[in-house]
């Protein structure tokens, strides 16, 4: 059922367009609008005192600012989606370039991040699904509208984008336990090389000392137990030490052996290791170049584009160059022909009086007389006309071609900048949109207005000025008008514009609309960051009170009546 036409009451046969707004009746009431006699009636307590009267409100105030807050909320969603999708395409073109893993794996994890965050993107969608339900007050959506009716906006701001960082850190978390970091990536494989090093070195040392003394040890004892077993027998002791010297001799053989061996077997481990670590190194070496070579692809892509750009400005430039020319050709091309018609006109006009002279000389002289006073009023009619509108055709066509040089130079010289003390006789062909004292309210509608008489092309200058100094803004700003008042929500971050690196914009409902030179502000219904800086401007929006408060490091000038708020444009 739609209240958008309220039923008139059983009772009292007023409209039912009342309701009470506090919670703990919105919670009890099942029945909610009522005529204001029959809400009171439901509100007086047996001492005829009535509760909650403050809390009355006709729905359809509620639903102007639900409405209102309903917008913001789609703006502001809107702009946290776009900051989502813009996030997933860096990372899934970053994770699909990344030179070394394989095609596969790069795959699974591209899923994963997209379904990470296509999670956040399925809660801004319900988000935005709840405000479309707010059209118009009826029981299904009563909880909707009221809880958005008492909801803190920059609390639900502040949440979103709590949400939108807790993404941002868990996919790049992520990322980073999927080994996805280029400079862990490299950091890790110097690891490893400096391992390799160390083992090659130590398989380069032919024998440990515990080796040498573990086969010295061998031959001590040996010569130990032959020397104890000549002792014990005593026997034949020429043939013993010849037996001796020839055990001597095998082990010494037997040793140098084994070393060879030994040797042989280190040198071919040596070798394989090198070539295992040389084969890794080439590996690595050619993911680096992969890796570069599609750096080196990027940046030049970037630097085309950027070349292009200049290209494209460098082009516009010359066309408007030469559309100048073009208009001062027209110009002069008209004045010629226009003199021509001056001379043909003379002539024919002479030629013609001659002509009615000779066929009224029959005549007497006073019919004579007054005929030719009759032609040449006509004849001076006809020259005042032809001389009127060859004047308005001069003037059409040099106040085109002034037109143009002015918006040229101004694009040149003015646009995308902050000037401060700038003389307004200098905004040449620029007219006057709007002059007040600050003590006078600036609206929404006003901007409405302003926008509807230029096109978003004009360029916008708009500043403060010192009322004892009428003839040049205090600070000053100038922009395309599509950038001007172009409407943001942030109240800590101002918009870049798109003419100039050290101008931002905000136009914040409620708030103020300004300038500064970096993105940094912060919005206490007008802009309070950085207190010293002389570059920044703001003035108070649809405040009842008046308007004004800052102009550069001046921030006490609200509703101050020796200081004014001016716009000037040019198209």
């Amino acid at each position: 059922m739609s209240f958008q036409v309220y039923k008139p009451c059983n009772q009292t046969q007023n409209k039912e367009e009342y309701i009470c707004t506090n919670k703990q009746c919105l919670a009890e009431h099942k029945k909610q609008l009522h005529c204001y006699p029959c809400l009171t009636k439901l509100h007086r307590d047996k001492k005829q005192k009535i509760s909650h009267l403050d809390d009355f409100m006709e729905m359809s105030q509620i639903m102007i600012k639900v409405q209102q807050k309903k917008d913001q909320r789609t703006l502001f969603l809107n702009q946290i989606q776009q900051k989502a999708i813009d996030f997933q395409k860096e990372k899934v073109q970053y994770i699909q370039k990344y030179p070394f893993h394989a095609i596969e794996y790069l795959e699974e994890v591209v899923l994963k991040v997209e379904n990470e965050i296509s999670k956040f993107l399925n809660y801004l969608g319900c988000q935005q699904q709840m405000m479309n339900k707010v059209q118009f007050y009826n029981q299904e959506n009563h909880n909707v509208i009221f809880d958005l009716f008492h909801s803190n906006e920059n609390q639900y701001v502040s949440n979103v984008q709590q949400k939108l960082y807790d993404l941002f850190t868990n996919v790049n978390k992520f990322l980073q336990q999927k080994d996805l970091n280029v400079y862990e990536t490299l950091l890790n494989q110097k690891k490893k090389f400096q391992v390799l090093e160390e083992k090659v070195q130590a398989l380069e040392k032919p024998f440990s000392l515990f080796k040498l003394i573990k086969y010295f040890s061998a031959i001590l004892l040996v010569i130990i137990f032959s020397n104890l077993f000549w002792q014990q027998t005593n026997q034949n002791t020429n043939i013993l030490f010849k037996d001796e010297q020839k055990l001597i001799e095998s082990i010494k053989l037997t040793v140098q052996e084994q070393m060879s061996l030994l040797q042989l077997d280190t040198k071919n481990q040596i070798d394989e290791m090198k070539q295992k670590w040389f084969e890794e190194l080439i590996k690595e070496i050619e993911y680096l170049k992969l890796f570069n070579q599609k750096l080196k692809i990027d940046i030049m892509e970037l630097q085309k584009s950027l070349k292009d750009q200049n290209q494209a400005q460098i082009l516009i430039n010359r066309n408007q160059k030469i559309q100048i020319e073009i208009l001062e050709q027209q110009f002069q091309n008209q004045t010629n022909l226009i003199t021509s018609l001056e001379m043909k006109f003379e002539n024919y006009t002479n030629q013609e009086n001659q002509n009615q002279f000779q066929e009224q000389k029959g005549y007497n002289n006073r019919e004579n007389k007054d005929q030719l006073i009759v032609i040449e009023g006509q004849d001076q009619k006809v020259d005042i006309k032809l001389e009127k509108a060859l004047k308005e055709m001069k003037q059409f066509v040099i106040e085109k071609i002034e037109i143009n040089r002015n918006y040229y130079n101004a694009q040149l010289e003015l646009l995308g900048r902050i000037h401060t003390d700038f003389p307004i006789i200098l905004l040449t062909g620029f007219q006057l949109q709007y002059f007040n004292d600050f003590t006078v309210q600036f609206t929404m509608n006003k901007i409405k207005d302003i926008k509807e008489q230029v096109s978003h092309q004009a360029i916008i200058c708009l500043g403060g000025i010192d009322m004892k100094k009428q003839d040049r803004f205090v600070l000053m700003a100038c922009d395309y008008a599509f950038e001007v008042f172009q409407e943001t929500v942030n109240v800590k971050k101002a918009r870049k514009s798109r003419s100039g690196d050290q101008l931002y914009w905000y136009l914040v409902k409620n708030y103020s609309i300004g300038f500064s030179p970096n993105e940094i502000i912060d919005l206490r219904q007008t802009d309070n960051q950085d207190v010293h800086d002389k570059k920044r401007f703001s003035h108070l929006l649809d405040h009842p009170n008046g308007g004004g408060r800052r102009i550069g490091d001046q921030l006490t000038l609200a509703y101050s009546p020796d200081h004014s708020f001016a716009i000037y444009a040019i198209e």
